[in-house]
């Protein structure tokens, strides 16, 4: 169900009275005026977005003209509807329109109620938020859609955490990652215990990046990694194996003394362990051979958790030692051996390393079984037949351990090496958490169908070259095959490219009023589809004072100065008496002008210079830039 409008009688002091329109494929448009909420006749756009795509909205303006006031309007008064619930506490004032239904404040006057209801409209008034009451017979509709916010600035607004809304901002995450996801690891570089919540964020972030690329390794830009690595877990580190849960200790002792016993046959050392040591080579076959049981054995403890029941510990021992293949004690034993065939795949081809430290293990992690830390991570060259392996590993253990539950759960970790570039990370940040997020609801939520996605600037951290395909992106993605839900997009941004994808009628441009309130620019005032850069720039981001840094703006406008003070003092000289000026102040003037890029301004002040001095040198300069800038173009014609 789609977001077509929202009517905001005053929020945070600087909006009041506002008529904000969504983009969508509804018969109306409204304007909220004087008691009467007028419906206007929506005019369909020119541009298609494919099958999957309902509707796009881009938020621009002037700095502070509204922006986040409108998104936090957006998300506390229209994203959280579910069942009737309300999942957060913050009275909205105004009118909300989604599909054919509207829902306004009590008290707000609605002098038409006979006319929208005669244009197939339900009317449902409300006390402090739209969603609080939901009548029955709207209920299942409006369950069927969710919002997914997407943010990678860390502030206030994307830690919310509402009822039927999906955060998958940054902020958001590094909180959520740490409840929800696999690590109970203390942060070794305090040595106090605490958990580490960044440990926790990077592991989730991992695994969803290498989940993304491994499904779309051929089409993502940038730089392909050169390893893939799978990062191993046992019970102290994840809290998916935390097998002694189950029950009193004489119920998990013969199963706590089993991983002790696998773990101690990594490596054959026994000690001692002292400062100085030297680092000892690793016996690698011993060392995979462990890696292989210990992945058997934590198998084993996710099930029985699932169950709360531990299996025979001589067929668990056999098993998980690799002495028999007794997979009948899975519930799914054909997919379990799968699993663990594509696991030991993976381990024959991956690498650990060769030399490990006693003493820098045991130092760095003194409250855990060092010698895991041996096989913590099996670092897999990026090959073709390594990436269907991994996704395979990936998908196989994401569905034995769910064990019929809609979440996942993990017991290994994953990341892709080298470590991508700022532009890079921003890609993977945002396609990577929204992939995750529609194959979690295929998962849990396979009633949902409409789903509305609000990116809250999502181009931050791109180059320019990406920022101009950026939305192309974001619309083949969710166009995709693996995609079946129909998307509503809402978006800010601070990128004239972005704009320039999108016409006007998809673009709601605010400024301030003359008494500094937010206002909307009229769609018809501007053309944005298709425009200059350059203009988008001053007239869509209201850029009223040039399209220059301000430093040389600045500078700029000394060089102007002196020269316009210079030729007021020559004009007062007798005629034959040549100008003198300081030269360190000619020759920083003459240095400013050379610089210049802007070839009509650096002329314009080449000319006002060389009246006042009539230097060779500085024509000389003029000459060399601009038969170099003639190659240059010469060059580009005949490429």
């Amino acid at each position: 169900m789609e977001i077509r409008y929202i009517w905001i009688a005053e929020y945070r002091s600087i909006i009041e009275n506002l008529n904000v329109n969504f983009h969508h494929k509804g018969e109306h448009s409204f304007n909220y005026s004087n008691g009467t909420l007028e419906l206007v006749n929506n005019i369909p756009s020119a541009l298609s977005f494919g099958d999957k795509i309902k509707g796009i909205t881009a938020i621009a303006g002037k700095n502070g003209s509204g922006k986040s006031s409108i998104c936090e309007v957006i998300l506390n008064a229209a994203a959280t509807y579910v069942n009737g619930g309300w999942g957060w506490n913050h009275k909205f004032e105004g009118i909300v329109c989604y599909g054919k239904r509207i829902f306004y404040s009590n008290g707000i006057q609605l002098n038409n109620e006979d006319q929208l209801k005669q244009n197939g409209y339900e009317l449902k008034a409300f006390d402090e938020s739209p969603f609080e009451k939901l009548p029955v017979d709207w209920r299942h509709e409006f369950h069927k859609g969710s919002f997914i916010y997407y943010s990678n600035v860390l502030d206030w607004r994307s830690d919310i955490d509402l009822t039927n809304l999906i955060n998958i901002s940054t902020q958001y995450l590094l909180g959520n990652d740490y409840r929800t996801g696999t690590s109970k690891v203390p942060n070794f570089r305090r040595r106090d215990n605490v958990p580490d919540v960044l440990n926790s964020y990077y592991n989730g972030q991992g695994y969803r990046n290498t989940k993304f690329y491994l499904q779309f390794s051929e089409i993502i830009p940038g730089g392909a990694p050169t390893v893939l690595m799978l990062k191993s877990n046992y019970s102290e580190l994840n809290k998916f194996l935390n097998f002694r849960s189950i029950g009193e200790y004489e119920q998990y002792k013969s199963f706590d003394s089993l991983e002790r016993d696998i773990i101690a046959g990594i490596q054959n050392f026994d000690g001692p362990i002292k400062p100085g040591q030297n680092s000892i080579e690793t016996n690698v076959a011993m060392a995979k051979e462990g890696m292989m049981n210990l992945y058997r054995f934590n198998l084993l403890m996710v099930q029985a958790i699932n169950q709360q029941q531990f299996p025979d510990i001589d067929r668990a021992t056999n098993f998980a030692l690799g002495i028999t293949d007794d997979f009948d004690l899975f519930a799914n034993p054909e997919d379990a051996k799968l699993l663990i065939e594509t696991h030991q795949q993976l381990v024959a081809n991956g690498n650990i390393a060769e030399v490990f430290s006693p003493y820098y293990l045991h130092d760095q992690y003194p409250d855990f079984n060092w010698k895991f830390f041996i096989i913590e991570h099996l670092w897999i060259d990026n090959t073709d037949e390594n990436r269907s392996l991994l996704k395979l590993f990936m998908s196989l253990e994401d569905s034995i351990l769910r064990y019929d539950q809609p979440y996942v759960k993990r017991i290994s970790d994953y990341s892709l090496h080298p470590w991508t570039s700022t532009g890079e990370s921003s890609y993977y940040l945002f396609f990577s958490r929204l992939y995750d997020t529609i194959t979690r609801l295929d998962i849990g939520h396979d009633d949902r169908t409409d789903l509305v996605l609000f990116i809250d600037e999502g181009e931050v951290g791109f180059h320019p070259a990406w920022k101009k395909k950026y939305l192309k992106w974001v619309i083949d993605f969710l166009n995709g095959p693996y995609n079946k839900y129909n998307f509503q997009i809402i978006l800010t941004t601070h990128s004239p490219y972005i704009l320039s994808d999108l016409s006007s009628d998809h673009t709601i441009l605010l400024k301030r009023d003359d008494g500094n309130k937010t206002e909307i620019v009229p769609s018809k005032d501007y053309r944005t589809f298709g425009a200059n850069i350059n203009e988008l720039l001053a007239d869509a981001f209201f850029l009223t004072d040039g399209q220059i840094g301000e430093f040389a703006k600045h500078e700029i406008q000394k060089v102007i100065n002196n020269l316009n003070q210079w030729r007021q003092i020559k004009d007062q000289l007798p005629a034959g008496q040549n100008l003198v000026i300081e030269a360190g102040q000619k020759d920083k003037c003459r240095g400013i002008i050379d610089l210049i890029g802007d070839v009509i301004v650096r002329n314009k002040l080449v000319e006002m210079y060389m009246e006042l001095f009539e230097e060779e040198g500085i024509v000389d300069n003029e000459i060399s830039f601009l038969e170099s800038r003639l190659k240059q173009l010469k060059e580009r014609k005949q490429r």
